[in-house]
């Protein structure tokens, strides 16, 4: 069995072999050992799982842009399927969105305890009103949207009880200043629909528009 170390000297003529660019042939070798000592385990011996393990470390705790990150899968991409020769199961490795860099890089959102974001799972009300708010809070915009109505301050959800706790600041905000619904249940872990994203996002703008007009 070969070590990592001639895995890495046979990928280094591998990238040679097909003529890229130096750049991305030094980036891609670089990423390669990275991941090899992040691992530290047998090149021959990792699969996908090991792979989406180190892509979501990247995201979660070293917070890297999603062009990053892509150039990272890439480049392991490569190590796997030309150097190793092995078949990869590329639906269990995908490339990041670019548009979740922005939110990633900002902390807007996290994941799961996995540091997984799942991004096609569909998003609870809670966390939709979450997601709002950390972006409000990222761009300095909360004096210009978030602002109490007096009408809504006494005026509670009655389910208060099923919020998770690290939701229950983000919705209270919204809900006194009227972003949400002021009454009645809020049903914070069930699915946010369509409309109601698009109501929440118009109300923001709509906030917005008139400061801007001011």
């Amino acid at each position: 069995m070969r070590t990592n170390e001639q895995i890495l000297s046979r990928m280094a003529e591998d990238l040679k072999l097909r003529g890229l660019a130096t750049g991305t042939q030094r980036d891609y070798f670089m990423h390669a050992r990275i991941f090899l000592e992040w691992a530290n385990r047998h090149a021959e011996a990792m699969d996908e799982e090991d792979i989406r393990q180190f892509l979501n470390y990247l995201i979660s705790d070293k917070k890297l842009a999603a062009s990053t990150i892509n150039t990272y899968n890439a480049a392991l991409r490569f190590l796997f399927a030309v150097t190793l020769n092995r078949n990869l199961n590329y639906r269990q490795i995908p490339r990041l969105k670019q548009t979740l860099s922005l939110p990633v890089e900002n902390g807007i959102i996290h994941g799961n305890e996995h540091g997984d974001l799942m991004p096609h799972k569909p998003l609870s009300r809670e966390q939709m009103v979450v997601i709002a708010h950390r972006y409000i809070q990222t761009f300095e915009l909360r004096e210009s949207v978030i602002y109490v109505q007096d009408d809504a301050i006494m005026v509670a959800f009655f389910d208060y009880s099923l919020q998770s706790r690290w939701a229950w600041g983000s919705v209270e905000e919204f809900r006194v200043s009227r972003l949400i619904n002021v009454s009645g249940y809020f049903r914070p872990l069930e699915s946010a629909t369509r409309a109601e994203g698009l109501s929440l996002l118009t109300e923001i703008a709509q906030r917005l528009f008139f400061v801007i007009q001011a």
